[in-house]
Protein backbone atom coordinates (compact mmCIF):
# COMPACT_ATOMS: atom_id res chain seq x y z
CA UNK A 1 0.00 0.00 0.00
CA UNK A 2 1.32 3.43 -0.96
CA UNK A 3 2.01 5.72 2.00
CA UNK A 4 -0.25 8.75 2.27
CA UNK A 5 0.90 12.19 3.30
CA UNK A 6 -0.78 15.30 4.63
CA UNK A 7 0.37 18.90 4.17
CA UNK A 8 1.02 21.46 6.88
CA UNK A 9 -1.76 23.55 5.37
CA UNK A 10 -4.25 20.72 5.77
CA UNK A 11 -3.17 20.18 9.36
CA UNK A 12 -3.85 23.85 10.05
CA UNK A 13 -7.00 24.48 8.00
CA UNK A 14 -8.91 21.20 8.17
CA UNK A 15 -7.60 19.66 11.37
CA UNK A 16 -7.31 23.00 13.21
CA UNK A 17 -3.67 22.66 14.24
CA UNK A 18 -1.72 25.83 15.04
CA UNK A 19 1.73 26.72 13.68
CA UNK A 20 3.13 26.06 17.16
CA UNK A 21 1.63 22.57 17.24
CA UNK A 22 3.10 21.72 13.83
CA UNK A 23 6.51 23.10 14.80
CA UNK A 24 6.50 21.39 18.22
CA UNK A 25 5.33 17.97 17.09
CA UNK A 26 6.78 17.82 13.58
CA UNK A 27 9.87 20.06 13.45
CA UNK A 28 11.18 18.09 10.44
CA UNK A 29 8.69 17.04 7.76
CA UNK A 30 8.48 13.38 6.77
CA UNK A 31 8.79 14.33 3.09
CA UNK A 32 9.74 17.42 1.09
CA UNK A 33 9.11 17.71 -2.64
CA UNK A 34 9.52 20.39 -5.26
CA UNK A 35 6.34 22.36 -5.81
CA UNK A 36 4.93 21.07 -9.12
CA UNK A 37 3.18 24.37 -9.88
CA UNK A 38 5.95 26.81 -8.93
CA UNK A 39 9.40 25.32 -9.24
CA UNK A 40 11.04 28.36 -7.63
CA UNK A 41 8.71 28.21 -4.59
CA UNK A 42 9.85 26.58 -1.35
CA UNK A 43 9.57 22.81 -1.22
CA UNK A 44 6.21 21.41 -0.16
CA UNK A 45 6.33 19.76 3.27
CA UNK A 46 4.35 16.63 4.09
CA UNK A 47 3.73 14.54 7.18
CA UNK A 48 2.90 10.84 7.12
CA UNK A 49 -0.89 10.58 7.40
CA UNK A 50 -0.91 7.38 9.54
CA UNK A 51 1.63 8.96 11.91
CA UNK A 52 -0.53 12.09 12.27
CA UNK A 53 -3.64 9.98 12.90
CA UNK A 54 -1.94 7.97 15.66
CA UNK A 55 -0.52 11.12 17.21
CA UNK A 56 -3.89 12.86 17.23
CA UNK A 57 -5.59 9.87 18.78
CA UNK A 58 -3.05 9.53 21.59
CA UNK A 59 -1.60 12.94 22.40
CA UNK A 60 -3.54 15.81 20.86
CA UNK A 61 -6.46 15.39 23.22
CA UNK A 62 -4.22 16.26 26.16
CA UNK A 63 -2.72 19.21 24.28
CA UNK A 64 -6.15 20.63 23.37
CA UNK A 65 -7.47 20.04 26.86
CA UNK A 66 -4.52 21.89 28.39
CA UNK A 67 -4.69 24.84 25.97
CA UNK A 68 -8.45 25.32 25.73
CA UNK A 69 -9.33 25.15 29.42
Amino acid sequence: MKEQYITKGTLMSIRKWTKKMVNDFYPQPSLQVTNPHYVTAPKMKFESSPTVNVFEAKQCRAFFKKHTS
